[in-house]
């Protein structure tokens, strides 16, 4: 087979690969807890802004946990809701709850809210 050939179908098996890679980017360590966003998922759905959201527990003596969920963030309203992986269904949505009344909520809302009032200036 020509090299070129080979080249080729490499590159189409291995493209869905680099097309779901996940690049998290640490924004923030809180004790043992740290949190990183995937920057590339940031996405708008009417008033909401949303992002993938990583917390990793580093608890002293203890397996490292890792828990993955997308956060939507209402930033007119300072409230912020969480959606785990399982309970992605519309019936299974979690509640707003204020931005104030999580710390990581509110770094990532930081960060979230100020990306919407630079892609809309207006709102």
């Amino acid at each position: 087979m020509k090299p070129a050939v080979m080249f080729a179908m490499m590159l189409v098996l291995l493209f869905p690969l680099f097309a779901w890679a996940v690049e998290w980017e640490s924004i923030a360590r809180q004790g043992d807890q740290e949190i990183l966003v995937d920057l590339d998922s940031y996405d708008e759905h009417g008033a909401y802004s949303s992002i993938m959201a990583k917390v990793i527990s580093h608890p002293p003596k203890a397996a490292v946990v890792t828990q993955q969920m997308e956060l939507e963030f209402d930033c007119s309203q300072q409230r912020y809701r969480q959606h785990l992986p399982a309970a992605r269904p519309e019936k299974l949505r979690a509640e707003f709850k204020p931005v104030s009344q999580d710390a990581q909520a509110k770094t990532v809302s930081g960060l979230v809210c100020q990306v919407r009032r630079m892609l809309n200036p207006q709102t």
